[in-house]
């Protein structure tokens, strides 16, 4: 396994598709699905937990949301940032997610539907 690169600096980059290395948790109590991998970029473990009804994960707006029975498929609908939670050199003071900048979203594998 490659080791977390610290001395990575900082730079908003997407990086497109990556094919591999990425799973989701989908926790019924909670309504949360939580997707984890290691950021292609900077190699940091990275945690992603998103809300079922969130804004951006099928709902009609922020104010109406729907009761979702199913977890929506968030691990490859939605674009995945470095939340690795080191602050690499040159982060910006007011950046919203602590991690290298980069964004990536996970291709689904051939086959799966």
């Amino acid at each position: 396994m490659t080791e977390h690169d610290f001395t990575l600096a900082y730079r908003r980059q997407r990086l497109g598709p990556v094919a591999e290395g990425f799973t989701r948790h989908e926790d019924r109590e909670t309504r949360t699905t939580t997707v984890t991998g290691r950021c292609p970029r900077c190699q940091g473990p990275t945690t992603t937990e998103y809300p079922w009804g969130a804004p951006g994960t099928g709902t009609k707006s922020l104010f109406f949301r729907k009761k979702q029975e199913e977890p929506p498929d968030l691990l490859y609908s939605e674009p995945l940032f470095c939340e690795c939670g080191y602050a690499h050199d040159g982060m910006p003071a007011d950046a919203v997610l602590r991690g290298c900048g980069a964004e990536w979203r996970v291709e689904r594998p051939e086959g799966d539907s």
